[in-house]
């Protein structure tokens, strides 16, 4: 089955990919759809699904043996329930004696024990059970899950692979936990606002950097009670305490964001946000 060029725009690298796992035989391994929102990360599972089903692209959504999980309508969250409920189902057999093919999106919405729990199966591929994790955010998926999975990489439309380049959320995470201060490393904040300038994930960075904060503030609390609520559950606390109230932050990141909309330079923007928060914290 072709792929539809008209449907999923680009993605030569993940079509490449995808029609190689179509190929294997025997134990399926996990995917890992990483990248951007609304480049085709949905639709290409929906192709690859009916690839190895046999049936038409329009036929997968009523499949069953094609599973997908999201946070139920109110919610932001994938349950430890959901998570369950979907390892029941992956221990019966599939339809029509092939595959089952299980869909988490997006996986980030996980909460801590819903992800444990998926980990285990992870541990266990077999020959008639698929599941695709897919995602905007890899940093927020438990290390032993990603670790597991086989990484299909999506770009937006403008963008080009270059190689191993880091994504700009994983830059921004390791320019926010550098021993050395933010404000020194102009080398990462120049290559972090150059890639979300060329995906346009201005909002993007602002709910990451938001999120960051809060779990920070989450951190300094040290209730390890409030550890499920942690946005980022892998990343451990600045190596530079940060003194400054979530109320003091979230106005950072606004001030931020209106200095994005005058068309100020991002590298700037960041640079002033990592100088305002330092200079409360001291």
């Amino acid at each position: 089955m072709p792929w539809d060029d008209s449907d999923i725009l680009g993605q030569s690298g993940a079509k490449m990919l995808l029609d190689k796992q179509c190929l294997k035989r025997g134990l399926l391994s996990p995917l890992l759809f990483y990248g951007p929102e609304n480049v085709g990360q949905r639709k290409a599972a929906h192709h690859l699904a009916a690839k190895l089903l046999h049936i038409p692209c329009d036929q997968v959504a009523h499949h069953p043996d094609f599973h997908l999980i999201q946070p139920e309508e109110g919610s932001f969250f994938i349950t430890i329930d959901q998570v369950r409920s979907l390892l029941s189902m992956s221990e019966q057999s599939a339809y029509r004696e092939g595959v089952q093919i299980f869909c988490l999106d997006p996986a980030h919405a996980m909460m801590p024990a819903a992800a444990s729990a998926l980990l285990k199966r992870l541990e266990e591929p077999t020959g008639s059970t698929l599941f695709i994790l897919m995602t905007s955010r890899k940093t927020a998926l438990l290390s032993t899950i990603r670790s597991r999975c086989t990484v299909i990489p999506f770009f937006s439309v403008q963008q080009e692979p270059r190689g191993s380049a880091s994504s700009w959320e994983d830059l921004l995470l390791t320019w926010l936990r550098a021993p050395l201060g933010w404000v020194e490393e102009w080398a990462a904040v120049e290559a972090i606002a150059q890639q979300i300038q060329e995906e346009k994930a201005w909002l993007f960075l602002f709910q990451t950097l938001l999120m960051w904060a809060r779990d920070q503030e989450i951190q300094r609390l040290g209730d390890p009670n409030l550890r499920p609520f942690l946005f980022f559950p892998n990343e451990p606390p600045t190596m530079r305490p940060l003194r400054v109230s979530l109320e003091q932050a979230e106005k950072a990141i606004q001030s931020l964001q209106e200095q994005a909309e005058l068309n100020m330079k991002l590298s700037s923007c960041l640079h002033e946000w990592a100088t305002s928060l330092i200079k409360w914290s001291f």
